[in-house]
């Protein structure tokens, strides 16, 4: 099950903002797909130590922010009393360098945020921030066609396109109704709202997937990493995380690609992250530069692919040292 961590601040003296709606919007869109993998953690009133305190407690992987940007320095949160509390820029970049974990997408839904949209990307996967200053409806709309199609199963770049598209819908309803602008003025406003939110990707992370295994099942799991054509025989590093369990490795993956073998014991419930990502770093002459969707990433437990094989058993101290090669 994936979590939408979704903070918002409106400190006192600031323009009052509907965050409630924006809340409520995203909240009923995954309330129209009952058969969704996610859940919404809420925290209103978000201070700056509240940051650390709920990604830590809640592990998200889509980190969600509504309220007011602070232009190039940072965001505006609250302090005990309620009062404006700036958090900087690098503050927050150190923040998901820090705690990024499982976390695949933040979304920065205000205004001039797309400094610390930069800043953040070079840390996490995919980042939304807001070029210019943006209208409260328009955060609105955008949040709830991003949602739609997340909710929906889309992807995060798919579902960026919707949100834009929910902006392109709404302004044409509210300018229908007014009549009030020349067409070159109705073009520039549906330009500039339009273009405002700004979607970061980083391919230099890698990619992740998530895996629910058969949960009556016990026996054999296996994944299977092909990487793309141009990074054949290089190193990647590879992590699996699955509950409390954390195991990762640089491995020269060739063209056959590397199986990766489990021993499930159990009826475990947990979900199992499996990233691949570059490892040029430590290892300058044999390491993938980057890597994108092309590298594939399968997983069964049965029908065992015949390829070059490492056996992970995760039963074994707790995590600390539970893989041996054959």
């Amino acid at each position: 099950m994936k979590k939408i961590l979704v903070l918002a601040s409106n400190p006192r003296g600031t323009t009052v903002l509907n965050l409630c709606r924006e809340i409520r919007e995203i909240k009923e869109v995954f309330k129209r797909c009952p058969n969704t993998n996610f859940t919404i953690e809420i925290c209103v009133g978000t201070r700056p130590k509240d940051l650390r305190h709920e990604i830590l407690a809640i592990d998200p992987q889509f980190v969600h922010f509504c309220g007011h940007g602070a232009g190039r320095s940072g965001l505006w949160l609250e302090d005990d009393d309620g009062k404006s509390q700036q958090v900087s820029t690098e503050t927050l970049s150190e923040l998901f360098k820090t705690l990024s974990g499982s976390i695949e997408c933040v979304v920065l839904n205000c205004c001039y945020s797309k400094k610390q949209a930069d800043e953040i990307s070079k840390y996490i996967g995919y980042v939304v921030g807001m070029s210019r200053a943006v209208k409260d409806n328009t955060a609105i709309e955008f949040a709830a066609g991003f949602y739609d199609g997340i909710a929906n199963g889309k992807s995060i770049q798919q579902s960026f396109d919707i949100g834009k598209l929910n902006v392109q819908l709404e302004i044409d309803k509210t300018s229908e109704k007014a009549r009030k602008f020349s067409a070159e003025e109705e073009k520039d406003l549906k330009l500039s709202e339009y273009s405002t939110p700004v979607l970061l990707k980083n391919d230099n992370l890698g990619i992740t997937v998530e895996c629910e295994d058969p949960q009556p099942y016990t026996g054999r799991i296996w994944t299977l990493i092909i990487p793309e054509s141009n990074n054949f025989n290089k190193r990647h590093h590879i992590t699996i995380k699955w509950g409390s369990f954390y195991w990762e490795k640089a491995e020269i993956i060739s063209e056959e690609g590397i199986l990766l073998l489990y021993e499930k014991r159990h009826q475990d419930l947990s979900t199992r992250f499996i990233t691949v990502a570059p490892s040029h770093k430590p290892y300058p002459d044999d390491g993938v530069i980057k890597i994108t969707d092309h590298t594939k990433i399968n997983n069964g437990h049965l029908n065992l692919p015949k390829t070059k094989a490492i056996q992970i058993d995760i039963n074994q101290n707790e995590g600390r040292d539970w893989y041996k090669a054959i």
